[in-house]
């Protein structure tokens, strides 16, 4: 009688070389150790392994795959972004300590770093932006040497530019954009000074900007009434009370944030918890201007 196949993450294994794994650094380190003390898989080896978004993870995280496959593996692949957020060290003591720069800087970046001669491939095209907004980070953080995938006409449809060019020339911005004809045919990002004071929360050190608060929402509110869908916005803070505050007005409004899936709602969340992620339009609240360590 012929042996069931064993079912791992959703993948049937007939046989020990036919494994394949895709999950957490953490499921994948954990499993891979646990390999060794299984007598059916004892002698898995991965012949390659791929890692991604490799840019936020420390040398634990790597490690915990790496260990035990290195000796038989025939290609490793590491793939990430060091321009993005780096690895998030939640722990006080390690963050002040000798070794917080250590966890705080990706593996991949100290790797780049000390292997300049290791084989490096760069993915320079963007699919996932607008022309006129990828060129500003294109140029801040990547040399300039990003440019559009795909056809750029893609994004020049009704659905996305509509409700933004009707609420632009709307009469609450004339004195907010100096040349507005060029703005409003050639630009999809635009950025506006609200006049207020961040404030700091009670009982805690995060920050909040009422003013701010008040502008986010009244822009949530212009675009939902010119037609953009509410799935379709997505609002970012840099700090986790502002992003509680911007929830809590946008509710008061009666704007859903945080409700079933099934409800299409604005996405409000930091920075961090929103890497990765993309919408068609965005908002991003930056609280405060900070001049050295003073708001």
């Amino acid at each position: 009688m012929q042996a069931k196949p064993l079912v791992l993450f959703g993948c049937k294994i007939g046989h020990p070389h036919d494994v394949r794994l895709c999950g957490t650094l953490t499921i994948l380190g954990m499993h891979l150790g646990l390999f060794k003390m299984w007598p059916r898989l004892h002698n898995m080896v991965a012949d390659v392994l791929i890692f991604d978004e490799a840019g936020q993870a420390t040398d634990p995280d790597l490690l915990m795959g790496i260990v035990g496959q290195l000796s038989k593996t025939m290609l490793l692949v590491i793939a990430g972004d060091t321009q993005q957020l780096g690895p998030v060290v939640p722990s006080v003591t390690a963050s002040h300590n000798s070794l917080g720069n250590v966890l705080a800087t990706s593996a991949m970046q100290r790797m780049r770093q000390a292997y300049p001669h290791f084989t490096r491939v760069a993915l320079t095209q963007n699919y996932r932006g607008h022309p006129s907004t990828l060129a500003m980070s294109s140029e801040i953080f990547y040399d300039g040497q990003m440019t559009v995938g795909g056809d750029p006409a893609r994004w020049d449809t009704t659905r996305l530019a509509g409700p933004i060019m009707k609420m632009m020339r709307g009469a609450e911005f004339k004195s907010a954009i100096r040349n507005r004809p060029m703005a409003l045919n050639n630009n999809r990002q635009f950025f506006f000074n609200v006049i207020g004071s961040p404030r700091q929360e009670d009982q805690g050190t995060s920050w909040f900007n009422p003013a701010g608060v008040r502008a986010v929402v009244t822009f949530v509110q212009m675009l939902l009434d010119n037609g953009a869908r509410a799935s379709d916005i997505g609002i970012i803070s840099m700090y986790g009370e502002d992003v509680r505050r911007i929830k809590q007005f946008l509710r008061a409004v009666g704007i859903h944030v945080d409700v079933a899936e099934a409800v299409p709602d604005p996405e409000v969340s930091s920075v961090d918890a929103f890497q990765g992620r993309e919408k068609s339009i965005i908002l991003v609240h930056f609280v405060a201007a900070f001049n050295g360590l003073d708001p």
